[in-house]
């Protein structure tokens, strides 16, 4: 059963930063959204009108096979406005943002709800230097653990239950929990997009194919815990999506959700999974460090104490 709470929260822990992945095509779609509306023009003939319905039928049809993709005033797609969005992410030098994972699960006729909520800082002074600072709370079978975390100069500071511990943590595997582009999915996974204007932003909402992106989902879990995601069987259903784009281009708040059955060690685990994200700040973060980090025991140290 340790296994299995390990699992779900990997997926939490990936869901999170699936917020802002994605691949980026979306200028050669509007070409080809173009095309089609100029073809309707190039109808001419007038001398064979029974040849200009099926014409027309056709003219009426191929807008239809993009009809997933409703372009703003200025021709741009909900996918389009997506990307950019994440490119503005991935192009700050500090974030912060806070998110809250609530995820249901039941197994073995027990149902149990975790719920995460973190308040994170990131400063990317360069590709080999990051500074964190994250506060997490989760909620778990009557338990809230609180656990507060900086990474700076590569070294991992971790403050939980009463204590304050530390260890090396590589800038790469720092970066990989920092990522905002983890899990893409690309336009093939989306059955429906639509696009909003609501009170000076846009509103992007997407449909997507979970069970196309459930692949790409246990190859990153792979990645992340080879010997856990390698037994683990798990499906999504649609995932639903929706993103909240100022007139910047800029994200403001994310939220997705979306079914979920996996199986471990024997155990079938169902339920569902909600992530609400809110960006606070793009650039200019500045993150304030305990002065008394140098204090902070070691984390091999304490655990060859207590054997």
């Amino acid at each position: 059963m340790k296994k299995v709470l390990m699992l779900l929260l990997v997926v939490v822990s990936l869901f999170s930063l699936a917020a802002c992945g994605t691949e980026e095509q979306p200028a050669e779609e509007q070409l080809v959204e173009e095309q089609p509306t100029e073809e309707p023009a190039e109808e001419p003939a007038e001398e064979q009108p029974a040849e200009e319905q099926p014409a027309e039928e056709a003219a009426t049809e191929e807008p239809e096979e993009p009809a997933t993709e409703e372009p703003t005033a200025d021709g741009q797609s909900a996918y389009a406005l997506y990307v950019k969005a994440n490119e503005a992410l991935e192009a700050a030098d500090s974030l912060r943002m806070n998110v809250k994972t609530t995820m249901t699960m039941e197994v073995d006729g027990m149902s149990e709800t975790i719920m995460i909520a973190a308040d994170a800082e990131q400063v990317f002074k360069s590709p080999t230097e990051i500074d964190m600072k994250m506060n997490m709370t989760m909620d778990f079978m009557g338990e809230s653990m609180e656990t507060l975390m900086y990474y700076k100069d590569g070294m991992s500071y971790m403050e939980m239950y009463g204590m304050k511990v530390k260890q090396p943590m590589d800038v790469e595997e720092a970066s990989q929990q920092a990522s905002t582009d983890t899990i893409a999915f690309s336009e093939e996974a989306i059955k429906q997009q639509s696009v909003n204007e609501v009170s000076g932003n846009r509103e992007i909402t997407f449909t997507l194919d979970g069970a196309a992106l459930s692949g790409e989902m246990l190859d990153q879990m792979n990645s992340i815990d080879s010997d856990t995601a390698a037994t683990a069987g798990a499906a999504f259903g649609d995932i639903e999506l929706k993103v909240i784009i100022d007139s910047s281009d800029n994200m403001k708040t994310f939220h997705l959700s979306c079914p979920y059955e996996m199986s471990e060690s024997g155990y079938v685990i169902t339920g569902d999974m909600e992530i609400e994200m809110e960006v606070l700040q793009i650039g200019g973060v500045t993150i304030d460090f305990p002065t008394d980090l140098d204090t902070y025991q070691e984390l091999d140290e304490l655990q060859e104490s207590e054997s």
